[in-house]
């Protein structure tokens, strides 16, 4: 009993000395590039999720993002609340042009290789939105972007 209470204490000294921080269980936490400023170009994003552009041209790509939304919920999206985001979603309606632009998202990201319609891609251009679509799905997505530095 007292060696564990000893074995404890002194894991416990060893992980305030460290770099690396830890969760209530003991597990190190993850660890993020940036934490806060990191702006991504929709180029950047395209080339990270090896992504296809469906609506957008050079000068749109070239914009910054601040932070990412993955949701295929638009009520979810609704309540998230950032400027100039990204979205990721499998949803495939106008509504999901509708609630990026009320939202202010400069750039939607359809996962698993959903592609919007010629509705929905005419509603876009009308809102400077950029269209793009990636085979990855929704949770490798949003992980290759968080590691790359985007914040959510």
């Amino acid at each position: 009993m007292i060696k564990q209470i000893l074995t404890d204490i002194i894991i416990s000294i060893s992980r305030l000395t460290d770099c690396e921080t830890h969760d209530a269980a003991g597990r190190p936490e993850a660890t993020h590039p940036s934490k806060g400023g990191y702006m991504m170009k929709i180029s950047e994003v395209i080339q990270i999720l090896s992504a296809e552009v469906i609506w957008g041209d050079e000068k749109l790509c070239e914009r910054e993002v601040q932070n990412a939304c993955g949701s295929d919920l638009m009520s979810d999206v609704l309540a998230y609340v950032k400027d100039q985001s990204l979205l990721l979603t499998g949803l495939v309606n106008p509504q999901v042009i509708r609630t990026a632009e009320m939202m202010d998202f400069l750039c939607i990201a359809f996962v698993r290789g959903k592609r919007p319609d010629d509705a929905m891609i005419q509603l876009a251009s009308e809102y400077n939105i950029v269209l793009i679509s990636t085979e990855e799905r929704m949770f490798s997505a949003c992980g290759k972007l968080y590691a790359a530095g985007l914040d959510g």
